[in-house]
């Protein structure tokens, strides 16, 4: 019976669901015992699915399993935002608006995912349910208006200040994180110069522009001293300067700087890390590693090596970041380590790196087994000698 059920969530049959019903009335009371919802309840499935019928027909029958969460600590309406599923969504805010502030295992509610997706009519249907949700922050202190930033989501950054401004929260514009960073850092360290130009015309963002981080560094420090001076960033610290945005250097910029192409960035001279918060102890111990990983791609912990044109997988064994995410890792693109406070211990001693995949030809699993071979080899030699 466990089966069928978890078939009729998958089709979203109300019919199906109906006739499981007349054989078991009590089948949702017990749905946990039912092979295949150890992890997760009926609603969850149609939820995740965008089946709205069969949400509704869930609900009528059991309420409460509108808060249930499952092994990830994901309520339905977590999945439903993070999906983009509006009907969906306003209907377990009919049932239930508590589960809007519930966070799942990484601390995030429904608002958060819905931002990060760049969800903007669920942001609205949130808001609407649960005001105070908007004031909800991470471990770190990022407020929602960082994730907007984090993860590029301009309309939602839109939405989420346009929302702010008509309730009277523009203080929340210029929240710092545990770093002392802004969301206008933010956007300098990631160089997205659509961000910046959107928050410098906001009289609240614009007249706290210059406000410095833990590390007493203004937005302009961050642009001024980053190591890929590209012609992106050129425009980003004129955008700055011009919008009055000022420096913690004494002495002030220089107003005539180099351009990246006749000056090329040397990244082992670059006076970058002392304008971003890092345990220094840690960056010294793993400073020789970081000239592999800085040509290695980063995905929740997997690594993998673009330069190889079979896209070999290699798994890093062993604690190197606490949150991956946080490292603003991009697939398919070099590991940038200088957007975020970056404070975990690494024993070199217990790391490795083994081939975790590949279903291509021997030749390729053979350079796949030569490329893990150097990184050990290599990874044993800064052993010695540190």
């Amino acid at each position: 019976m466990g089966r069928r059920l978890y078939e009729a969530c998958l089709s979203g049959s109300v019919p199906a669901l109906d006739s499981l019903i007349e054989e078991d009335q009590f089948i949702l009371d017990r749905v946990g015992s039912l092979k295949g919802f150890f992890n997760e309840t009926p609603l969850h499935l149609a939820a995740l699915r965008g089946h709205l019928d069969f949400t509704k027909a869930i609900l009528t029958r059991k309420p409460t399993l509108a808060s249930e969460l499952d092994s990830l600590r994901c309520s339905p309406l977590h999945l439903a935002s993070t999906e983009g599923h509006v009907k969906v969504v306003q209907e377990l805010l009919r049932v239930n608006t508590d589960v809007c502030i519930a966070r799942d295992q990484d601390g995030r509610i429904p608002l958060h995912l819905a931002a990060m997706k760049g969800r903007v009519e669920i942001i609205w249907e949130l808001l609407e349910a649960k005001p105070n949700s908007i004031h909800e922050k991470l471990s770190r202190g990022e407020t929602i208006l960082h994730l907007c930033v984090k993860y590029n989501r301009l309309e939602a950054l839109k939405t989420l200040v346009q929302y702010v401004h008509c309730n009277g929260m523009d203080s929340l514009l210029n929240s710092r994180n545990d770093d002392g960073n802004t969301i206008l850092h933010l956007a300098a360290a990631l160089k997205q110069m659509d961000t910046i130009e959107y928050l410098l015309g906001i009289t609240s963002v614009k007249d706290h522009a210059s406000v410095k981080n833990q590390n007493g560094s203004t937005a302009l420090d961050v642009v001024e001293h980053c190591p890929d001076r590209d012609l992106k960033t050129m425009e980003i610290r004129e955008l700055l300067l011009q919008a009055g945005v000022r420096t913690s250097i004494p002495g002030g910029l220089d107003p005539n700087p180099k351009s990246p192409l006749d000056n090329p960035p040397r990244p082992q001279r670059c006076s970058f890390w002392k304008y971003i918060k890092v345990d220094r102890d840690w960056l010294k111990e793993i400073h020789p590693l970081l000239r592999i990983l800085n040509n290695i791609s980063v995905a929740s912990g997997i690594i993998a090596i673009p330069t190889v044109p079979f896209a070999i997988i290699i798994k890093l064994k062993g604690s190197l970041f606490s949150h991956p995410v946080q490292c603003f890792c991009q697939p398919d693109k070099s590991l940038h380590l200088c957007h975020t406070k970056i404070l975990h211990n690494l024993d070199l001693t217990s790391m490795s790196f083994d081939v975790l995949n590949s279903t291509n030809s021997d030749i390729e699993k053979d350079s796949a087994s030569t490329i893990c071979k150097t990184l050990n080899i290599w990874k044993n030699k800064i052993t010695k000698t540190t």
